[in-house]
C-alpha cells in the first residue's frame, strides 16, 4: 500500500514525497500523483502497478540493490545511514523559498516537508508551509527569517550539532 505523505526511494537514488493517488480517467487504472524533491521538483503521476513493481537488483543505476522501483524509507534511517546530510540540496546559501519543496531537519532531530512559501496577508511576511514527518500530521507555518535563527549547537535540545533552527536534507553523493 503506498502512502500519501510519505518520502520514497527511487532504486537511482532520488527522494519522491506521494502528494496523492488518483485514478486514470481514460483506463481506470490507479495511479500514483509524487514530487521530486531534488532539482526541479516536477510533479509526476505513474501508474500504481509500475511503481510498484520489482526491479532488477543487478542494474549498474540501482544503487542501493533494491527489489522495489519506489522503496518508502524512514528519512531518520537514512541520515543515520549515511545516505542524507544536512545542508541544502543547493547549498546552504541557497534561499529556502528558492529550494521549495525540500526536506528540513530541525536541531532537535524532527524532520519536516516543506510544501509551500507563502506571504502572510497580515504582516507580509514571507513564511514556509511545511508538515512534520513523523510524529503529528498538522500543517504548519514559520517565517522564513526564522529558519535561519541561530542555535547553541552543544545545547540540549541539540541532538544534531547545527548550529541552525532548521537545515535542509541532501543526498549524499557517493562515486562508483
Amino acid at each position: 500500500m503506498i502512502e500519501v505523505g510519505q518520502i520514497y526511494r527511487h532504486f537511482k537514488g532520488n527522494y519522491y514525497y506521494i502528494l496523492d493517488l488518483a485514478i486514470d480517467s481514460e483506463t481506470n487504472n490507479k495511479s500514483v500523483v509524487y514530487q521530486s524533491l531534488y532539482d526541479d521538483n516536477k510533479i509526476w503521476v505513474r501508474d500504481m502497478e509500475m511503481f510498484n513493481e520489482k526491479i532488477d537488483q543487478s542494474k549498474p543505476e540501482n544503487i542501493y540493490n533494491q527489489v522495489e522501483r519506489f522503496k518508502l524509507v524512514d528519512l531518520r534511517e537514512e541520515i543515520k545511514a549515511g545516505l542524507l546530510t544536512a545542508g541544502s540540496q543547493r547549498g546552504d546559501s541557497t534561499p529556502i523559498h528558492k529550494d521549495v519543496p525540500r526536506m528540513m531537519q530541525d536541531f532537535k532531530g524532527n524532520i519536516y516537508y516543506v510544501k509551500y512559501v507563502a506571504t502572510n496577508t497580515e504582516t507580509n511576511d514571507i513564511e514556509a508551509v511545511y508538515q512534520m514527518l513523523y510524529g503529528d500530521s498538522n500543517i504548519y507555518t514559520m517565517k522564513i527569517k526564522s529558519f535561519r535563527e541561530s542555535v547553541d549547537p552543544y545545547g540540549p535540545d541539540n541532538v544534531t550539532g547545527q548550529n541552525e533552527k532548521m537545515v535542509g536534507l541532501a543526498k549524499r553523493y557517493t562515486s562508483q
